[in-house]
């Protein structure tokens, strides 16, 4: 049986040089129709079993659709967290610096944005993201609808680089205040580290 492509160009969108959105191979024969409708419960669907946390946000930072995965980083009901914003669930020394990057944003002095944050979950707990984002333009008029992000749960390799910067720190702090001279080679390629 012939296989089709479905493509929803208002579902896709722009994040650096990456149109990112979702195609899928479905059983079409020639000249057969597929409704917006089948297609919007694709992309639901696929959005859904997606293995990282996707997201629409309303201009105004609150969150307008959640997938499971990221009620599940968060630690709240799908309800829970549309009755919230970006901000309510962002670590408070990192809110200055999200709003600065959204405004960036929305103000389209930037395509898309990529950064760290911590997020605040239900029970109190950090969790490291690392979120991609961009805006959904109206093909029409180009105004911005919303913005679509997909954030990774990072929470454990920020641990790991906290710990090696904490171990190189202490390692600096010691050999800094030692009297005698301290260093390291690299004895393959003869070159003293430090």
């Amino acid at each position: 049986q012939p296989l089709g492509c479905l493509i929803e160009p208002e579902r896709t969108a722009e994040i650096g040089s990456q149109v990112v959105g979702v195609i899928e191979a479905i059983p079409v024969e020639r000249g057969d129709r597929v409704s917006k409708g089948q297609v919007v419960a694709m992309l639901h669907a696929q959005s859904e079993r997606a293995a990282v946390g996707v997201a629409h946000i309303g201009l105004d930072g609150r969150w307008l659709r959640v997938n499971a995965r990221l009620c599940d980083m968060l630690g709240y009901t799908e309800a829970e967290l549309l009755q919230r914003t970006v901000i309510d669930t962002t670590h408070p020394d990192d809110r200055a610096s999200v709003r600065d990057t959204a405004r960036q944003l929305v103000a389209g002095e930037v395509d898309s944005i990529h950064f760290r944050k911590r997020y605040v979950t239900k029970a109190g707990a950090l969790l490291g993201g690392e979120v991609s984002a961009s805006l959904v333009r109206d093909e029409a008029t180009r105004h911005s609808r919303h913005g679509v992000a997909v954030i990774q749960d990072i929470t454990a390799r920020m641990a790991a680089e906290a710990a090696v910067k904490e171990s190189d720190d202490r390692f600096r702090t010691f050999a800094d205040h030692v009297p005698d001279v301290i260093y390291i080679v690299d004895a393959p390629r003869r070159q003293v580290e430090y």
